[in-house]
C-alpha cells in the first residue's frame, strides 16, 4: 500500500482563487441532518438593493447520501450547473447572494434587476444540459430574506435559531432547507480571505487539491460535513477534509481540519501512524 506524504496538507491550498467579494461558511442543521451555508457576507460593493429588487430561488432536490449531503456524482452536477451560473454573477445582471445545502436539497438565491431577462440568460447558459431544478421568483426589494438570514448569524461561534414559525429567511413556496423550522446556524468563517475561499470549495467537493491524485473520488463526509477523497484501488487510503465545529469538545476540530488515511491507519503531523486512532467517516 502506498504511503501518503503528509507534506501536502499545507498545499492544498496553493491554488488560489481571486475573489472580490466577501464570503462567509455556516453550518447547521435540519431535522438532525447537516446543513451547509455559503453566502457574501454583505450586499456587494457597487450594488443597489433597489436595483436588483426580484428574488430568484433555484432548488434541485436529490436522493441524499452521507447524513443528507448530494452524492459524488450528483455533487459533480451540481457544481457544472452552478459555474455555468455563475456567469451571470455581475452587478448589472443580478448577484448569488446565497447557498444551502443539504437533508436532500441544494437552494440557490438570487437577486436580479430583471427577472424575465435572467430567466432567459439562464436558459442559455444551461441549454443541452436536462437539470432537475425548479425556479420560484419574488419580488423582495429589501432583500429581505438574504437579510434576515445575516441577522441571525450574529457571529463565529454563536448558534442561531429560527422561532417557530418566524418568517426569518421564509418565503410561502420555498423549497430550501433554509427555510425550515427550527433550522441553526453556526458561523464558522466570517470574513473568508482569497485563500480562504479556496478552503470553502475543497471542503464542499468543489475543488480538488492539486496533491490528490486525478483517479481519486470524491464524496461528502459523513460523520460530520466535510469533504472526502479515496484511492479506488486501496479502500485504506483517503484524505478527509472537515469543516470543524466551534463547539466541539476537541479543540483541534473546533476549526477546518485534515485527516490522512494510509494503510487504514490515521498519519500524524510527523508522519507516522496513528495506532489505534478513530477514523471520523
Amino acid at each position: 500500500m502506498k504511503r501518503l506524504a503528509v507534506t501536502f496538507i499545507g498545499l492544498v491550498l496553493s491554488t488560489v482563487a481571486v475573489a472580490s467579494d466577501i464570503y462567509f461558511t455556516a453550518t447547521g442543521e435540519q431535522h438532525g441532518q447537516p446543513l451547509i451555508f455559503r453566502a457574501l457576507r454583505t450586499v456587494p460593493e457597487g450594488v443597489s438593493k433597489a436595483e436588483l429588487p426580484y428574488r430568484i430561488t433555484i432548488s434541485w432536490r436529490y436522493e441524499p447520501v452521507a447524513r443528507g449531503m448530494p452524492s459524488a456524482e450528483t455533487n459533480g452536477d451540481q457544481i457544472a450547473f452552478e459555474d455555468a451560473v455563475m456567469a451571470l454573477d455581475v452587478n448589472s445582471v443580478g448577484r448569488q447572494m446565497l447557498v444551502v445545502t443539504g437533508n436532500g436539497r441544494k437552494v440557490w438565491y438570487w437577486y436580479v434587476r430583471d427577472a424575465d431577462a435572467w430567466q432567459i440568460q439562464l436558459a442559455q447558459k444551461i441549454a443541452g444540459n436536462s437539470y432537475p431544478i425548479k425556479l420560484e421568483r419574488a419580488y423582495d426589494g429589501d432583500w429581505s430574506l438574504y437579510e434576515d438570514f445575516i441577522a441571525n448569524v450574529r457571529g463565529c461561534g454563536e448558534t442561531i435559531e429560527t422561532a417557530d414559525g418566524a418568517p426569518a429567511v421564509h418565503h410561502d413556496h420555498s423549497p430550501g432547507p433554509v427555510s425550515a423550522t427550527q433550522s441553526r446556524a453556526t458561523c464558522q468563517t466570517q470574513h473568508l480571505t482569497e485563500e480562504d475561499r479556496v478552503e470553502d470549495d475543497i471542503l464542499s467537493g468543489r475543488v480538488r487539491p492539486e496533491k490528490i491524485p486525478s483517479n481519486w473520488v470524491g464524496r461528502p463526509t459523513s460523520s460530520a460535513p466535510g469533504w472526502r477523497w479515496d484511492d479506488p484501488n486501496d479502500p485504506g487510503n483517503s484524505v478527509r477534509f472537515f469543516a470543524g465545529d466551534a463547539h466541539d469538545p476537541v479543540q483541534s476540530k473546533r476549526a477546518p481540519y485534515v485527516v490522512v488515511v494510509s494503510g487504514g491507519l490515521v498519519i500524524g503531523a510527523d508522519g507516522k501512524p496513528v495506532p489505534d486512532s478513530n477514523i471520523p467517516e
